[in-house]
């Protein structure tokens, strides 16, 4: 990965070589002036852009928009110390994807894991898109080779002609396939361009050579004509042109190959509006092999409610314009399970350019879009509590300095505060481990960790009442940071109730397939917004502060361990928070 850092002063310049150290496989172009930063993006491949500017200015707001013009889908992260809120909302204008205030305690840290982020999804998508064209592209050679109608000569044309349409360039690719005495071309091949070149034969020696050259003038910076995934597609392209020649294990290989990927393939028949599915894709939707009713609008029932207009007017724009379709949403199981779903397809036209057959591929991505959405509450949350936090410190302070009011009160009100910032850090590290450790399921006795719980909160909080029913024992399935997320849990329902003397009721009902442990308190109604966007059903806007990390760290814990967090009214007063967790064989 590389990633280009514009400082116009040499201890920032110094925060460069820093980060370098500390990313693996990062190779960080540094630059003090914009100019310079402007002639790297046009030399070398950037992934990664980092801004540092102390006070942004009118001319730097600009530099920012001259970069994002050169470079259009490049992250762009700006450091700063603390520019006001109306120079902020002009560099997002300007088209910054990050900000990162130098004042922030771990500002560094914070900074390297936001370019990690960016390059795990730098490769993410430069993976998802090479492994759809390798997919896209064996499906339609299986697709040629299936019409036995068809003659070697039609099915070798066809191939070769779609076949520049799956590399990075197509409009500087040419290709050329031959088997045995039989040879096709597309226009501009040229033998003596630089080519991917590969050889086979069939078991019956029948000789099978593919061609892939470059043509044209290559773009500034490109070092090679192809990508490795390109060289890989070839040679995988060339492999099932031999196989489905010989008519033997296609479709083994290619449902193999699909599996492993978290994929399915699938094909539209326009006239007739038959939708054909792999068994794979059938199982991306929760289905058994061979139920799906085969239909475009039945798979729009699978879609999510909120998505299915974005889907079904894609789907119309890509037939209309015979484009390719390509777009990001969610899904809704049977078992009422959401999944993210990216998908990716191309449309084959007749004689007259009509739309006849899409044929697309659809990747699992649910993983991917959830470690996003990790990743955003977390810089959000982080962001505006410790914001807050040292605000108070800092005002304080400044009253201490002055000689204003009553100091020991004060230094009280910034310790106070001090110490909440340390517990954000380490609830910050709890949430770390959760995210980022092997997540173990596996038996937990129940009742004995909520009881150490309960406990150790009650030691802390002693005006607090908790009353408890709970059965002898209990044995579930969880994640090792289950007794962390209890705490936080309790303490979350203590440190929000605005009662004289808070009460806890504290039940767990277990039967055998699930735990469920209802927490009850007579503090304020938890806000609607806040359980929307714990849910999944709201997401993260600028109006979203939360009320901490705590209820957080209780969301992952729960669900890396199986189970499920709901929230419902307390009577006359306050919530009723419920984990519910599956129940450990005890055989």
């Amino acid at each position: 990965m590389d990633v280009l850092y514009v400082a116009d002063q040499s201890d920032h310049l110094e925060s460069a070589a820093t980060l370098e150290r500390a990313l693996a496989a990062v190779t960080i172009h540094e630059t003090p002036s914009g100019e310079g930063a402007l002639e790297t993006l046009a030399t070398e491949s950037i992934d990664c852009i980092v801004v540092d500017l102390p006070a942004p200015d009118d001319g730097d707001l600009e530099f920012l928009r001259r970069v994002r013009e050169r470079a259009p889908s490049v992250s762009l992260i700006l450091l700063s110390n603390a520019p006001s809120e109306a120079v902020l909302a002009e560099a997002i204008d300007a088209g910054i994807t990050g900000y990162l205030s130098k004042q922030l305690p771990g500002w560094d840290e914070l900074l390297v894991r936001t370019i990690r982020n960016a390059a795990e999804k730098h490769h993410t998508e430069r993976a998802l898109a090479e492994r759809t064209k390798e997919f896209t592209a064996v499906q339609l050679t299986a697709h040629l080779l299936e019409d036995a109608t068809q003659s070697l000569e039609d099915v070798l044309e066809q191939f070769v002609t779609f076949l520049p349409s799956s590399f990075t360039r197509p409009e500087a690719t040419a290709a050329r396939v031959t088997v045995s005495t039989h040879q096709v071309t597309t226009e501009g091949f040229d033998p003596a361009a630089e080519s991917i070149s590969v050889r086979t034969q069939t078991d019956d020696g029948t000789p099978i050579a593919l061609e892939v050259a470059a043509i044209g003038v290559r773009p500034v910076g490109d070092s090679e004509p192809f990508l490795d995934e390109e060289v890989a597609l070839v040679d995988t392209l060339l492999s099932f042109l031999e196989f489905y020649l010989e008519r033997r294990e296609s479709r083994q290989r290619l449902e193999l190959a699909l599996e492993g990927a978290d994929a399915g393939i699938w094909a539209w028949d326009i006239e007739t509006g038959e939708l054909l599915w792999d068994e794979n894709l059938e199982r991306l939707f929760g289905l058994e092999p061979g139920t799906f009713e085969g239909t475009y609008r039945d798979f729009l029932e699978y879609v999510h409610p909120e998505d299915r207009p974005t889907v079904d007017r894609a789907a119309a724009d890509a037939l209309e314009r015979a484009e390719r379709f390509s777009l990001e949403f969610r899904i809704v199981r049977p078992d009422e399970t959401v999944h993210w779903l990216a998908s990716r397809a191309t449309i084959l036209t007749d004689a007259s350019g009509e739309p006849v057959r899409m044929i697309g591929i659809e990747v699992d991505i649910t993983e991917r879009k959830e470690r996003e959405r990790q990743l955003q509450v977390i810089n959000h949350l982080l962001r505006h509590n410790v914001r807050n936090d040292m605000a108070i410190v800092r005002g304080y302070a400044e009253a201490i300095r002055d000689g204003d009011g009553d100091r020991d009160e004060q230094a009280a009100v910034m310790i106070e505060t001090i110490d909440e910032l340390l517990e954000t850090i380490d609830k910050k590290q709890t949430i770390v481990d959760v995210l980022s450790g092997p997540h173990e399921r596996r038996a937990r006795e129940l009742v004995g960790t909520l009881e150490g719980a309960i406990d150790l909160v009650a030691a802390q909080y002693p005006a607090v009442e908790i009353t408890r029913a709970l059965p002898e024992t209990c044995l579930v399935v969880a994640v090792p940071e289950l007794e962390a997320a209890l705490i936080e849990l309790l303490e979350n329902a203590v440190v929000h109730n605005d009662c004289e003397q808070p009460v806890l009721e504290v039940a767990v009902e277990c039967d055998d397939r699930t735990a469920r442990i209802h927490v009850g308190d007579t503090g304020p109604r938890i806000p609607e917004m806040e359980i929307d966007v714990l849910t999944g059903t709201r997401s993260i806007d600028p109006l979203y502060h939360g009320s901490g990390l705590g209820l957080w760290v209780v969301h992952w814990v729960v669900k890396r361990s199986g189970g499920m967090l709901t929230f419902n009214t307390n009577e006359p007063r306050g919530n009723v928070v419920t984990v519910t967790l599956p129940v450990a064989d005890r055989g």
